[in-house]
């Protein structure tokens, strides 16, 4: 008889703890949906938040709430995650080409080889690249170049041609080497936009740099108008 009183006992326990769970979660439940709902009345949260600003260093304690604001939290992960798949592929080991990626400031550097990006443009025999993955190379270029609906406004392409010296320096000392440089730059320019990038998403610069190697520099398309 002991034993089957403990046993009915630590029943009813049981279910005394599982229906308390279960109107805890109930409450929980609709102060959730009732703290979800509501509403600040400016009028009376000013003062409490303008106190509070006083004391603790939060700049914003209603956080992003503007239409601006959170557009612009979108874009830059929007373009993030564009950055980080273009330099995904061409670091990737099915790009048959060593290239060299860097990122700062929110912007993208490729270097590569002149010749392999002679192979890649079609500008000389392929040796090494297939179509397919010519094909890949300038969807990724159009991916960050286009704008893609709300939240991607895309990037800017600089081509950056290397020089052995500043480019004022060239044009005084050799005028006719600079312009095989700039005859180079030209044939990229005109690849690229054969194979479909936006003209004016793209510009030629001429900078002092590793000698046979170009670089391929994505900037925000806003700080690109910006300088220009």
């Amino acid at each position: 008889m002991r034993k089957l009183k403990n046993t009915q006992t630590k029943a009813a326990m049981d279910t005394g703890q599982f229906l308390f769970l279960s109107l805890f979660l109930l409450l929980l439940a609709f102060f959730i949906a009732l703290t979800a709902g509501a509403e600040f009345d400016d009028n009376k949260t000013d003062p409490i938040l303008n106190g509070l600003k006083k004391v603790f260093p939060v700049s914003d304690f209603r956080g992003v709430s503007t239409p601006a604001d959170i557009e612009g939290i979108i874009t830059g992960q929007n373009e993030g995650q564009a950055l980080d798949n273009a330099e995904a592929f061409f670091t990737a080991d099915i790009f048959p080409f060593a290239t060299n990626s860097s990122r700062e400031r929110g912007q993208l550097s490729i270097t590569m080889r002149n010749r392999d990006l002679d192979e890649t443009l079609g500008l000389a025999p392929e040796k090494f690249i297939t179509q397919r993955e010519r094909q890949q190379f300038f969807a990724n270029l159009a991916t960050l170049t286009q704008p893609e609906g709300l939240g991607r406004k895309g990037f800017a392409m600089i081509i950056e041609i290397p020089l052995p010296k500043q480019a004022a320096l060239m044009v005084d000392d050799n005028a006719r080497s600079f312009s095989d440089y700039v005859l180079m730059g030209e044939r990229y320019l005109s690849a690229f936009k054969q194979a479909g990038l936006s003209a004016d998403r793209i510009v030629l610069s001429f900078v002092k740099g590793r000698a046979d190697y170009t670089r391929l520099a994505f900037v925000s398309y806003d700080t690109f108008i910006e300088e220009r």
